[in-house]
């Protein structure tokens, strides 16, 4: 992903895991290593990691990027949604979890906490999502799910709580 914020700087973020191809020979799980299969992939700990290196001048003659650093656990597939120069969501899907959940800031990308909605999730493997915010000010929050049409749930407390998910018309 590559995004902007609100204060200009250059943000590129990819997402690293433990993946490899899946082996000839399938071997026996452990408690010391789990292991899961996948579309011909085999994941030894099925946990994403989202990375980034910023531009804090991305106009400058001679661009400089930061070195590559942690972010957070999941699957970033949008851009974050910025609700002030330092507020910002990161919707990123952890497919291991049975409930919505992201990493959001109050420091403006410095640091990053993981937030557990407790909002089930609509039936999906990969439950790729974003959110905007609404002209009343309430937060739309979009998911994939199998159904044929997007998952939502709304917040009217700037994302402090969540209604229940459910399909959209859309």
């Amino acid at each position: 992903q590559l995004f902007t914020d609100p204060k200009g700087a250059l943000h590129v973020c990819w997402v690293q895991n433990n993946t490899e191809p899946m082996p000839e020979v399938i071997p026996d799980k452990t408690d010391t290593q789990p292991l899961c299969y996948f579309d011909e992939y085999m994941y030894n700990d099925f946990t994403h990691a989202e990375w980034e290196i910023v531009c804090e001048d991305p106009d400058a003659k001679e661009p400089v990027f930061s070195a590559p650093r942690y972010l957070f656990p999941g699957f970033m597939r949008c851009k974050p949604l910025f609700l002030t120069d330092e507020h910002w969501f990161c919707f990123a899907y952890n497919q291991m979890c049975d409930t919505y959940c992201w990493s959001e800031t109050t420091d403006g990308g410095k640091t990053y906490f993981q937030v557990d909605s407790g909002v089930k999730k609509v039936k999906t493997h990969f439950d790729e999502a974003m959110a905007y915010v609404q002209p009343n000010g309430d937060i739309r929050y979009f998911a994939r799910c199998w159904y044929g049409h997007i998952a939502e749930m709304f917040s009217r407390d700037g994302g402090k709580t969540w209604g229940e998910a459910h399909l959209s018309d859309i």
